[in-house]
């Protein structure tokens, strides 16, 4: 049980990482390239990306406690 939520915090922790390198390459982008949107569209940017992220990881969190549960009441009925 505990290798499993490891690997469910792994994973977790995986995807906040990507979702910052994502925010930092936009950052460094409007640095040098100047993007064309103001401060607030940027923002915006930042908490979408995070957003899409946090989704994909709950997903993926519920999707292997769902089979975790399977897992055990298959244990249990045999």
């Amino acid at each position: 049980m505990f290798v499993v939520m490891f690997l469910v915090f792994v994973n977790g922790i995986v995807f906040i990482i990507t979702a910052n390198i994502i925010n930092l390459l936009i950052a460094n982008l409007d640095a040098y390239y100047r993007i064309p949107i103001s401060d607030i569209q940027l923002l915006i940017v930042y908490h979408f990306i995070a957003a899409i992220f946090i989704c994909i990881s709950t997903y993926i969190h519920i999707k292997n406690n769902r089979n975790e549960r399977k897992i055990k009441d298959i244990k249990k009925s045999t």
